[in-house]
Formats: C-alpha cells, structure tokens, sequence
C-alpha cells in the first residue's frame, strides 16, 4: 500500500506488504498499539493494560509510508475510535518514504528511537525479531483468529507472531483498450503479443509502452519482476532453502523483463510507486502494473480515462 500502492502478480507473485509491528522500546507502547490495531472491530474490549489506570498520559508513534487521502482518513478514524476508550492515549502519525524507508528504520534501532507502531517490508522481520527489537504480536493475532490470514502473509520466529498482515498484493496488467483498437492490436494473452504491443505503440504521440519500473524500493522491483521469475517456472529459492535463481529459464525470464521494460519512461528506471500510478492515470501509458489500487485511483482521478481502461493477467510464458 505504500505511496499509494496496494505495499506486497499473476502468475500471482504474492509480496506481503504493509506488515504493521511494534519495537520493544517499550512495553507501554506495545499494548497500545495491540489496542489501536482493533480500533474499529466489533470484536471484545480487551482489559486496559495497568498503565492506563494510572492515567498517565503518552504518545505513541505511528509511521507510515501511507500519504494517499484515504489511507489517511482510516488512521483518523481508527485512532479516534481508539481514543474513544483510551483518552489518555495519543498516536501520532509521521509519514516516511518508502525509498528511505530501511535507512530510517536502521538508523532508529541504532540510536534507539522508539519507532512505536510501523509498517516496513516483510523481508526483514524476522532477523529484527531474532535481534530483538521488536515485540511479538501473538495475542492480536490469536484474538483476530489464525484462519483470518492467509496463508503465508504471517510471519512467526519462535512460535510468536511478530507482524500483523494488513494485504497480500497481486500484480496486474492495467489495458488502453482505445488505444489497442485504435493500432487493431489485440488484448494480450501471450507474452509475444503484449511485447509486440508495447513495442508498437511505445513513443507515438509521446506514449510510452507501459509504465513499469525497478527503483530503490525494493519491494517495487520485487512487485514487477517476481511474475517473470514464476511464469519461468522457478523461484528464487525452493522450499527447502536451495537456490534456484539460477536456472537457466529464470535467465530467460530475466531477459523478457528487460525486453518489456526497454518500452517504459527512462525516468520509470527509478521510480516509486506513486510515478508508476501517476504515469498511468495521466494517460501517457498504453499498459500499467499494479495490483488493485491502480483501478481504484484511476476511478477516482481520471473517470473518462477508466472508461477506456480494462485490467488482464500478466502474459506469461512458456
């Protein structure tokens, strides 16, 4: 979800993304944090923690590389309901990038800055937990119920639970359907037919064939490159841990990627994942990659465009 992507593709590479967890800075911010995420659920008050009987007042922070005005707009009714019970308890939202987003979190463990309530990458979760900066979440897991994740986006070290899944992206292939029938192109099924369309329509009347990108943000490379890599057949690694990048069909997956992405902006080569949505909903782009708020988004900024718009499977191959 971050910067207006929905943060973790079709064959579906699955990235879990936006995983809220807590630091063990201390245990003051960790209830309430526990507290915060149930704010607008129906489920059972849980007993306030001691110290909030104490009436002592606190601040707990809240980062976020959410700025779009909806994600805003649910922190601010999430912590007003959640201050409706603990009057006591402010949360304060800062907004951090997801570019630089590793980099602060970094530095805040090392300068001991309480990070309170965050959202980074699940990638690295689970070395901060065996490190200990963070608190297990395991009791909100357990009260919102195990079977209401799916499977995979938990992140356990331990038997504790130290994430609490927010979304599980898939990736998609967003379509100018004016366009392709403007050039009597096709909406693609197969890899050879969705290059050929961007390489046909990419540069006229200052188009570009499809707004994708690779970037710093890591999960944003990850996002767009994994469904190449799965459409090869293979995975980085396999289930047991053994690396299988490096078979030879992930070398021609990695080939088809850069074929598609030499049809992109130069400025793309860089991007976050607010440009890849901008570049879109613009209409300077025939093809975008997203998963759903792109359609969302679209909707909302550019109606007449939407119209135009419809939404397939990435081409895979073989």
């Amino acid at each position: 979800m971050s910067n207006d992507h929905a943060s973790t593709s079709v064959t579906p590479a699955t990235e879990t993304s936006a995983l809220p967890t807590f630091t063990r800075r201390a245990v003051v911010t960790a209830s309430a944090s526990s507290l915060l995420a149930g704010g607008l659920t129906a489920r059972p008050a849980l007993t306030a923690p001691a110290f909030l009987r104490q009436g002592e007042k606190i601040t707990i922070p809240l980062f976020t590389t959410e700025n779009d005005p909806n994600s805003l707009n649910f922190f601010e009714r999430t912590i007003s309901a959640f201050q409706e019970q603990y009057p006591d308890v402010g949360v304060e939202i800062t907004l951090y990038q997801d570019e630089n987003q590793l980099e602060y979190i970094t530095t805040a463990f090392e300068t001991g800055t309480d990070l309170g309530i965050f959202a980074p990458g699940s990638a690295n979760i689970a070395a901060w937990a065996k490190q200990g900066y963070l608190l297990p979440l395991t009791p909100m897991i357990q009260r919102i119920g195990e079977d209401d994740f799916l499977p995979g986006t938990r992140i356990v070290v331990d038997g504790e639970d130290y994430a609490m899944p927010v979304q599980s992206n898939a990736s998609a292939l967003w379509v100018r359907r004016d366009l392709l029938d403007g050039a009597g192109l096709p909406i693609p099924t197969t890899y050879e037919e969705y290059l050929g369309a961007v390489q046909a329509l990419h540069g006229k009347n200052g188009l570009i064939g499809v707004s994708s990108g690779v970037g710093a943000v890591p999960q944003l490379t990850l996002q767009y490159f994994t469904p190449y890599i799965h459409q090869s057949g293979w995975d980085y690694f396999d289930h047991a841990g053994n690396l299988t990048f490096d078979q030879p069909a992930v070398l021609d997956a990695i080939n088809r990627f850069v074929e598609i992405m030499k049809y992109t902006s130069p400025s793309l080569y860089n991007a976050t994942f607010q440009d890849i949505l901008t570049a879109f909903i613009s209409g300077r782009a025939v093809f975008g990659t997203f998963p759903g708020r792109m359609g969302v988004n679209l909707a909302a900024q550019n109606p007449e465009l939407a119209e135009k718009v419809t939404v397939v499977a990435a081409s895979a191959k073989p």
